[in-house]
C-alpha cells in the first residue's frame, strides 16, 4: 500500500499535481513489473484555527 497527501500551495495546481502523481505512479509500476493497482482518492477538508 502505498499513501500519499497533496498539500496544497499557490504554485501547484490540482491539475500539476494530478499530472505529478501520473507520472510517478507509471514509473513506480514499471519498476515492479506492471502490477494490477486501484486508486482511492479521498477528500478530507480539515479547517486550522489560529486563534480561538
Amino acid at each position: 500500500m502505498i499513501e500519499s497527501k497533496e498539500v496544497r500551495n499557490e504554485e501547484a495546481t490540482e491539475q500539476d499535481y494530478w499530472n505529478a502523481y501520473r507520472s510517478v505512479v507509471e514509473e513506480v509500476r514499471s519498476r515492479l513489473g506492471n502490477p494490477s493497482m486501484s486508486l482511492t482518492v479521498e477528500t478530507i477538508d480539515i479547517t486550522y484555527f489560529e486563534k480561538i
